[in-house]
């Protein structure tokens, strides 16, 4: 498969833009040469690319734009392995994420702050080992067990690691699974039923990691395999927001919690 590029943003005279952008062509596919162009409507004076190629370390790269051609050198990459074990014993089918200790963004004038790259995921081996080839460096890492995939059997802390250069191979060795179980009750101020299909979800502060879990008609919920961390809590229910125009619940999980209560308003209350 050929490398292929993506816009992650554009800048003109007047303003940056990031995402998806009207007028921007939404991806460019290498002829055999590693040749590509991309077009915007408007008048630009640089974009940020991100890079992909089979077998290389994604490329973020802010460009200038003109009738000039950019040359962009992608290259192998590092290399990280580990293995996911619970109790001594591998877990082997489940998944592992791998996201920037600061995952940044993007600010004004194609300025990159921090390391966006996505979050890569990979499955465990029959041993379960893993092995994440083809990472960005210099980098900080979090590595972690995906808690939706293991949730039977608990959760990981987010481990820390080095990408320093390419070439390199890092080991992070046996990432064991613990966890905590998160218990509690959505309350509608108006006395109103709950839903079916209603859900509340439960986002990691360092891993880019949640579990969303289906609310009871009694309004009760339960999140399990949660390690010790930060927490952001939000809930979808049709109708319903969190009380004081709040759009998130932060919350520090350390211990196991079986009466965690939050209060709906119907959302056209002020």
């Amino acid at each position: 498969m050929r490398p292929w590029v993506v816009p992650e943003g554009v800048a003109t005279v007047v303003h940056s833009r990031y995402g998806s952008i009207k007028g921007l062509e939404p991806i460019a596919v290498t002829n055999p040469k590693g040749e590509f162009e991309l077009a915007y409507s408007e008048k630009a004076t640089g974009m940020i690319l991100r890079v992909e190629a089979r077998g290389m370390a994604t490329k973020l790269i802010a460009v200038p734009t003109g009738p000039g051609r950019e040359t962009i050198t992608v290259s192998d990459g590092a290399l990280i392995r580990g293995r996911l074990v619970n109790h001594g014993k591998p877990v082997a089918g489940a998944e592992v994420g791998l996201i920037a200790q600061d995952r940044g963004g993007f600010l004004d004038k194609l300025k990159v702050f921090g390391h966006p790259y996505e979050e890569i995921r990979i499955g465990t081996q029959e041993d379960g080992s893993f092995v994440i080839t083809n990472v960005p460096a210099p980098v900080d890492w979090y590595v972690y067990g995906k808690m939706e995939a293991i949730t039977a059997l608990g959760a990981t802390d987010p481990v820390k690691c080095t990408t320093t250069r390419d070439s390199e191979e890092v080991n992070v060795g046996d990432i064991q699974i613990p966890g905590h179980r998160l218990r509690g009750r959505i309350t509608l101020s108006d006395g109103g039923a709950m839903a079916d299909g209603m859900r509340v979800t439960i986002s990691a502060d360092r891993a880019w990691d949640s579990q969303t879990a289906v609310i009871g008609h009694d309004g009760h919920f339960e999140f399990v395999s949660l390690p010790t961390g930060k927490y952001e809590i939000f809930t979808s229910v049709l109708g319903y927001r969190l009380q004081k125009n709040r759009h998130i619940i932060e919350a520090t999980i350390d211990r196991d919690i079986d009466d965690f209560a939050i209060a709906l308003d119907p959302a056209r209350s002020r």
